[in-house]
């Protein structure tokens, strides 16, 4: 999550480390902790729950954030009512990435809702993959989705990153072989764990351009195998983290069980929060600018939403004391 933040910041030399795994690494753990356990048409139903209500939440954020960025700016309604229709139009489209988007003329058009195109994707993506993993030729039926989806990304783009979800549903099925198989449990030998960190330094100093929001592999298989290796060595350094520190871990730990809601606060204060003028005072003393504008986002990441989980947390603890008082009120 951290990645994703520093990925959009705009920086050749970030993007080009974080461009080799961060968005497959997302992919590859949503697959390791599939629940194989319901029912796909339940499975579905929960994943919409869980993924399409932040989507329309932090896309309804973002349009009152538009709307009044286009208002302080132009001081005209009907900017505003054109602002309003652009945005209905674009969190219904969907996409992530500017070469998709569409335009009319007039002002009016289909632009990129942002990071939040990640939600859509990824519940295609695990819908994909709870339908054809029960199936015995499920692993050949989500690779033949998966190049389908690269190959109709050419021709035409379908709404709610779909094509986006049906690549990515590779990732998701790596993600849940390994699961199968305790991949991350097991000590490989050093020759392929050097090879697989050299293959990662390799993509990272020659490639770190794979964009599954349009899917867009500039370099084929080799950004593909990239990612793998990547999301692989990142894993296995995590989990060092975990055993051998403990602040550090702790607050990993915050944005990974969170990393939902920091994905749409992030993608809200993107659209929506005028970073250059807050921090027109800090920047220039030393500092990198883009060291102050990433501790920025990830300062406001982070309050937002350790204020969004209490609020979550008090009307989670209010529902269970409304339920336990209703049962006692029943019995009596």
């Amino acid at each position: 999550m951290l990645c994703i933040i520093a990925g959009h910041l705009g920086h050749d030399k970030i993007n080009q480390f974080v461009f080799t795994f961060h968005v497959p690494l997302f992919f590859l753990v949503s697959g390791y902790f599939l629940n194989d356990k319901l029912p796909v048409k339940a499975y579905a139903k929960s994943k919409a729950k869980q993924l399409m209500i932040p989507y329309v939440t932090a896309w309804g954020f973002i349009t009152v954030g538009t709307m009044r960025v286009v208002y302080l700016w132009m001081n005209d309604i009907w900017a505003v009512i054109v602002s309003f229709i652009n945005q209905v139009l674009s969190g219904l489209y969907g996409n992530g990435a500017e070469i998709h988007e569409i335009y009319f003329g007039e002002g009016f058009g289909v632009f990129s809702v942002g990071a939040i195109w990640f939600l859509p994707a990824l519940f295609f993506a695990l819908v994909i993959v709870r339908y054809f993993m029960e199936w015995k030729h499920g692993g050949a039926c989500i690779l033949v989705i998966a190049l389908l989806g690269l190959m109709g990304s050419a021709a035409a783009w379908m709404p709610l990153s779909i094509q986006s979800g049906m690549v990515a549903s590779s990732f998701v099925y790596l993600g849940m072989l390994a699961r199968k198989y305790e991949i991350m449990e097991k000590k490989l030998p050093r020759e392929i764990w050097l090879g697989t960190i050299a293959l990662w330094v390799f993509c990272i100093l020659f490639c770190g351009e794979m964009y599954l929001v349009e899917n867009r592999f500039n370099h084929g298989l080799l950004d593909y195998a990239g990612a793998l290796a990547g999301s692989y060595v990142v894993l296995c350094f995590s989990r060092v983290l975990a055993e051998k520190t403990r602040y550090i871990s702790k607050g990993l730990l915050f944005f990974g069980r969170n990393s939902l809601i920091v994905m749409c606060v992030h993608a809200v204060e993107l659209k929506v929060m005028p970073w250059d003028a807050l921090l027109e005072g800090l920047v220039g003393h030393g500092v990198p600018a883009v060291v102050i504008y990433f501790m920025a986002k990830v300062v406001f990441c982070t309050v937002v939403t350790a204020l969004i989980v209490k609020i979550q947390c008090f009307y989670s603890h209010h529902a269970a004391w409304r339920k336990e008082k209703k049962s006692k009120n029943n019995k009596i």
